[in-house]
């Protein structure tokens, strides 16, 4: 779809809405505009969430590491450390995949909200 064919497809969708809900349809599209900025918020709020808890698993994985000295032979330390890890891994990853999906959102919203008012509201009014 070009952004001619998305433009006719969003203002046919708001004037039915508008025409269900009562309400101007050039009252709904603002509303739309200012839910896009809401969303470019949250995103950036996630992106910085997320790389305070990398930091944070760091941070606290070398404190607890230093509990247990690696210099020690004992069978629970290497059980530890490695339950130490495996989280700390498990949990950098789900914040990089998180970091990267807000990062995404963020340039479609940046580059050209109309797309992203059609593909995340007004297309699932379709699909209904």
């Amino acid at each position: 779809m070009n952004s001619t064919e998305i433009l006719k497809t969003i203002t046919g969708v708001l004037d039915t809405l508008s025409k269900k809900l009562g309400v101007a349809a050039d009252k709904i599209y603002p509303v739309l505009l200012q839910q896009v900025q809401v969303n470019l918020v949250q995103d950036i709020v996630s992106i910085i969430f997320s790389i305070i808890i990398i930091f944070a698993t760091i941070i606290i994985g070398k404190i607890i590491y230093a509990k247990f000295n690696p210099k020690d032979s004992y069978e629970d330390a290497d059980i530890a450390n490695f339950f130490i890890y495996s989280i700390g891994i498990i949990i950098c990853i789900i914040s990089v995949v998180t970091i990267c999906y807000d990062v995404n959102q963020i340039i479609q919203i940046v580059l050209n909200p109309n797309y992203f008012i059609f593909d995340q509201y007004i297309q699932p009014l379709i699909k209904k």
